[in-house]
């Protein structure tokens, strides 16, 4: 994450680190790299003239308008939403002491360690001004961390990694992790890394051996799902991305047992204990009389 598609600083740069040309011989990385904006396109194999075709030029009646080169004419750039699914808007400032703002729906200009966030197009839907960004392409699912309790060779566990900013949900390194920390392998600890003990950094297990409390729901009639799709909550009982603390607690928000004790995905729910296999029948004993023949107990049974 060191640079954007656009040519410029991606969330994994650090301002201290200079510029893309201090730490190159030749051309910086937003010249010589296809996914830093620049990279050399390579011409696309030339098609017999196809048979003319009728102006697609928009009419008052909005048709879609082509270039002169023909490639669409407007911004490509694909919308974004918030965990919560709410539409972030392209273009914004949000004043917070410092103007922070944004061209390009999510951004991250005060370097928030848990990523990219946006202004919302409406306040309701969100129900604060902003939101974090959810990931393109995530598709939620209930987690668990696996070995449960994991921690890396320097103690530090998996809520560290994702609350620190160490790691990304996908498995990414986060805006918070140092180059010259190395790889997540290199802090691995009897056979993990984050990247595949933590739901956090993108690693863990689905929860097929726990149950959701049955029936469970918080005040708004919102059950472990919603908790779940939304990012309300994390995999070891914490807060997620798509929970605003002016919500309050878990508990605040249900009449019974809080998501963290009752849905799986929340680091609650119940565990199943595993089937219990039947006894072995017992085997009849083989072992030998001095004579060397098998010896038969009073019973007529073998001894």
């Amino acid at each position: 994450g060191w640079c954007n598609s656009t040519g410029g600083y991606g969330p994994g740069w650090h301002e201290e680190w200079g510029t893309f040309a201090s730490h190159s011989s030749k051309s910086p990385a937003s010249e010589a790299c296809c996914g830093c904006g620049g990279g050399t396109l390579r011409a696309a194999p030339v098609a017999p003239p196809a048979p003319a075709e009728a102006s697609t030029q928009a009419s008052p009646q909005g048709q879609i308008a082509h270039d002169s080169a023909g490639g669409m004419s407007g911004d490509s750039l694909a919308a974004r939403k918030t965990w919560n699914g709410c539409a972030c808007k392209r273009s914004w400032t949000l004043q917070e002491g410092q103007a922070l703002s944004c061209e390009g729906y999510c951004c991250n200009p005060d370097q928030d360690t848990l990523g990219e966030w946006c202004v919302v197009e409406d306040e309701k839907c969100e129900e604060e001004t902003w939101g974090y960004c959810r990931p393109l392409g995530l598709v939620p699912k209930a987690c668990r961390d696996s070995p449960p309790n994991w921690r890396d060779s320097d103690g530090e566990d998996c809520g560290s990694y994702g609350l620190a900013g160490y790691c990304t949900i996908t498995g990414g390194y986060g805006i918070a992790w140092e180059k010259d920390w190395g790889s997540f392998e290199a802090f691995s600890k009897d056979g993990y890394s984050a990247i595949t003990a933590c739901c956090n950094c993108g690693g863990g297990l689905s929860p097929d051996s726990c149950s959701n409390e049955p029936g469970w729901a918080d005040k708004d009639g919102d059950p472990c799902e919603s908790y779940i799709e939304h990012g309300w909550c994390n995999s070891t009982g914490g807060y997620g991305p798509g929970w605003h603390e002016e919500w309050g607690t878990f508990a605040s928000h249900s009449s019974k047992s809080p998501a963290s004790e009752a849905c799986c995905g929340c680091g609650g729910g119940t565990l199943r204990a595993a089937p219990v296999a039947p006894p072995a029948p017992a085997e009849a004993s083989t072992q030998a009389s001095p004579q060397g023949q098998i010896a038969h107990d009073s019973a007529g049974g073998m001894s």
